[in-house]
């Protein structure tokens, strides 16, 4: 007998009665359709990035204005409105009527009239004692100012005949030398001697330095003062005009007030009246505005744009654009037509933008550069629902341009363009030796690495420079084809590409490439510029030397480096310390990899046991541990400061003996500065040998036994930590070009601000005697603002990264953070393993961005190597 339901039998019929509707199943693609669709997706993506085009646009704005400018009409004084001859819309001619200005109504404090001739008197008074102050000041300043010039003169005559002077005895004193050195080989005479010989030649050397640097000096001076005498006499006389006219405009005035009581306004020229600011009976003071006035006998509105300077090559005159007014919506009333006129040739001045309201504002200290573009409305006047409706001076518009149209495929790669072969930056370490840095660019770009060493080892160049003969003469002996041109500006952009261009009649550069109205170009004294071209115009002498490889060019690399096995082998002790600082780094590291066990002991064992005995033993020995850990930290810190000491000493004192043995010749060639820099090159190497190998060494090591400790703890997770990790790596790597660049040009530019001031320093008297020193001051700090801006760049890149690499370790904390709880959940692992390989995680990804870091230090060691190769390897 079954047991009676607990349901009532009538709900029970009802639900087996009930249709539930159907059961559909859909039925899954077979994998032959899955196949299909997924390479018919992927087809035509690839036929879209491949013949897809994009055209790359600006939005601009700007405003309304006429042409020529409209002309604003201001009160000359108080008074009252006293009659209106125009409205706004009439067009007037030269000299007509517009207000009529009463200044003999009576207010609470009397009659305008006679309080204004008053104020009118006093004014003129004022210009009259200004106009002949102004005139005697020009007197004296243009008599001072030819004083110094005759002074100058003298001195530079004096100076030239002293320096020419000087230079024979440098010349006579030199073949001295020679006999000298040659009877010392032979016994003739003693080293004292000849010692003393040469300090006589080095202090005539060092006086013909000096007299040549005084006749540079009084040249610029000479130059300076001419353009004072022109500038300064144009200033004042433009000063005393000014003065002179508001002199006649007031005494004007004054006859006016006294003869009739009242002012009128004319137009200062035909147009048209724009609008009118005041009413009929209105009270103004001086200088409220009255009108505004659009000359010409017909209105002729012009849109003014501001275009940004990236975008200034790809706009042209002649191109139709799209015009959207603000106050005409283009929702409801579409866009205008208009066609381009001009395109400024250089940008607009700070001065000139500040006459327009509707100019860009800069964002932050950044002020960015911007052209001028004239537009042409299509149409002036607009009708709209049977209402005219007409352009006003003033009016604010926007404007979309389009600049560079490219297939997709070429803006997707336009990242990795930079990582193609490029003609590189090679900067001049000798005075002269521009020419053989050129050639080091152009073969560099032709995969044949040369330094400056191992250029200036072979084909040495006097103090004077290479001409352009021995500039052919050294690329055919580096198997390079060459073709000397004479040319014109316009004829740069058919020139083959990277070619060497006189400079200045003193110098050679590299012109890499001429983009619409820019040029780019590799100086070898400044490193990468882009000029314009009427710039480029005040430069290049006419010259080109177009260059390219012969059919016997062998493309390989020459270079002079200083091998880090040749420092470190002349160290005393140094393979004790680092087997030191190795086993004690060892113990460090050990100590590392076993504190997330016990955290995972305590998570997995100790808390659900609720053992109170085995938490203060973990506990206990954690604190151990981590005393230990300390001690045999602060031993291997003792030992890499000592370890440091001195490599620092023996590696600086071999560099000065070595260089103290170079030949007079080696530091005639180079500013003061740059040698100094190069000692502190050296003390790059010391501290990047000190501290990065050795600690990355241990990081690899380190890194190693995260991994298997992450593999044992996490399974595939460890996956997603290496993946993460390698993409900052990628980063990183993709951007060494651009850091090393900045790198070299921050040394480069912190070496020239050096060199200037220990040169100002060793000439403070000659600098005194002539009256120099706010010159040198000038220059001193505009380099020393160029070294600011260049470690300023370093400072941004650096930031970067370390945002770049904080995001990426957030990513990948959230992300482990997401699956490892998943797999907590699911029980595949514990909690204690889940917190242990997290903390492997973090040490992890901190051990690989180190040796990211500290391998681009390595390859950045490239950089300093060479500088301290110039001295250690140049034959003594």
């Amino acid at each position: 007998m079954t047991d009676p339901s607990p349901f009532r039998k009538e709900a029970l019929a009802h639900q087996k009665l009930k249709w539930n509707g159907k059961a559909l199943l859909i039925s899954g693609l077979s994998p032959l359709w899955v196949a299909v669709l997924s390479l018919t997706f992927l087809l035509a993506l690839l036929i879209i990035v491949i013949c897809g085009n994009y055209t790359h646009r600006v939005n601009v704005s700007g405003e309304i204005v006429t042409q020529p400018h409209a002309i604003n009409l201001y009160a000359p004084q108080q008074g009252f409105i006293a009659k209106i001859f125009v409205s706004i819309g009439t067009k007037v001619r030269k000299g007509q009527t517009l207000y009529l200005l009463d200044i003999d109504r009576a207010t609470h404090t009397g009659y305008l009239s006679s309080r204004s001739a008053e104020l009118i008197q006093l004014q003129l008074n004022k210009l009259e004692s200004i106009i002949a102050t102004t005139q005697e000041d020009k007197r004296r300043t243009l008599e001072n100012l030819e004083q110094q010039l005759a002074f100058y003169q003298k001195n530079l005559k004096t100076s030239r005949n002293m320096a020419e002077q000087a230079h024979k005895g440098v010349d006579f004193m030199r073949s001295n030398m020679k006999d000298y050195t040659a009877y010392q080989h032979r016994g003739l005479i003693t080293k004292d001697q000849t010692a003393s010989q040469s300090y006589m030649y080095y202090q005539q050397e060092f006086s013909y330095q000096n007299l040549y640097s005084q006749a540079m000096q009084d040249e610029l001076q000479i130059t300076n003062l001419q353009s004072q005498l022109v500038t300064r006499a144009a200033e004042l006389d433009n000063q005393i005009a000014q003065y002179e006219y508001q002199h006649e405009s007031l005494q004007r005035q004054l006859t006016e007030t006294e003869a009739k009581g009242t002012i009128i306004i004319n137009a200062p020229a035909a147009g048209r009246v724009e609008s009118l600011s005041v009413t009929l009976g209105q009270m103004v003071n001086a200088g409220d505005s009255l009108a505004q006035l659009s000359p010409g006998s017909e209105s002729s509105y012009r849109l003014v744009l501001w275009l940004p300077n990236n975008s200034a090559p790809y706009v042209h005159s002649n191109e139709l654009i799209n015009i959207r007014y603000d106050a005409f919506p283009f929702e409801k009333f579409g866009q205008f037509s208009g066609r381009i006129e001009s395109v400024s040739s250089i940008p607009a001045s700070p001065q000139e933008m500040s006459t327009y309201s509707n100019k860009p504002t800069p964002q932050g200290n950044h002020n960015d550069s911007y052209y001028k573009v004239i537009v042409k409305p299509a149409q002036t006047r607009f009708t709209y629902q049977h209402r005219q409706l007409v352009l006003s001076t003033g009016m604010r518009a926007q404007a979309t341009l389009f600049l560079e149209r490219r297939p997709l495929y070429q803006w997707m790669l336009t990242p990795f363009y930079d990582i193609r072969k490029s003609v590189p930056q090679i900067i001049q370490t000798e005075a002269a030796e521009c020419s053989l840095a050129c050639l080091a660019m152009i073969c560099a770009f032709y995969s044949l690495e040369l330094d400056m060493l191992h250029l200036r080892q072979r084909y040495g160049i006097s103090a004077h420079g290479a001409t352009l003969t021995q500039l052919i003469a050294i690329a055919n002996a580096l198997k390079l084809k060459s073709r000397p041109l004479s040319l014109d500006l316009d004829e740069l952009k058919e020139l083959k590409t990277p070619c060497i261009l006189h400079w200045d009649f003193n110098h050679f550069v590299v012109l890499i490439a001429i983009k619409r109205s820019q040029v780019i170009i590799h100086d070898p004294a400044f490193g990468r510029r882009v000029l314009g071209i009427e710039e480029v115009s005040q430069h290049f002498t006419g010259i080109a030397l177009e260059l390219w490889p012969n059919t016997d060019f062998v493309t390989e690399t020459q270079q002079s480096r200083l091998k880090l096995r040749s420092l470190m082998k002349h160290v005393q002790g140094l393979k004790g310390f680092l087997l030191k600082i190795f086993c004690l780094s060892v113990v460090i590291e050990a100590i590392n990899l076993l504190m997330p066990v016990g955290t995972q002991l305590v998570m997995d064992h100790v808390i659900i046991a609720e053992d109170h005995s085995l938490l203060a033993i973990i506990c206990i020995g954690l604190i151990f541990f981590m005393l230990f850990r300390s001690f045999i930290s602060m031993i291997r810190a003792w030992i890499s400061i000592v370890m440091g000491s001195m490599i620092h000493v023996q590696w600086k004192a071999g560099l000065f003996d070595h260089m103290m043995k170079l030949p007079l010749a080696y530091f005639e060639k180079r500013k003061l500065g740059d040698i100094q820099s190069r000692f502190v090159s050296l003390d790059t190497i010391r501290s990047t040998f000190t501290t990065s190998i050795v600690g990355s060494i241990i990081d690899a090591i380190m890194s190693i036994g995260l991994l298997i400790m992450m593999l044992l703890y996490g399974s595939w997770l460890v996956w997603v930590v290496i993946g993460f990790t390698a993409i900052y790596a990628a980063l990183r790597l993709a951007t060494y070009h651009f850091y090393r660049h900045a790198s070299e040009e921050r040394i480069i530019k912190d070496a020239r601000a050096g060199s200037h001031l220990m040169e100002t320093l060793y000439g403070i008297g000659t600098i005194k005697a002539l009256n120099l020193a706010p010159t040198r001051a000038q220059f001193w700090l505009n380099l020393t603002i160029d070294a600011i801006n260049a470690g300023i760049r370093i400072t941004k890149l650096d930031m970067l990264f370390g945002g770049i690499n904080t995001l990426i370790s957030t990513l990948d904390q959230i992300t482990i953070l997401w699956l490892g709880a998943n797999r907590v959940i699911d029980g595949h692992i514990t909690l204690g393993m889940f917190v242990a390989f997290n903390a492997y995680r973090g040490q992890f990804s901190e051990r690989a961005a180190n040796l990211v870091n500290v391998v681009l230090q390595l390859r950045m060691l490239s950089l300093h190597n060479e500088r301290i190769a110039d001295i250690a390897l140049t034959e003594s």
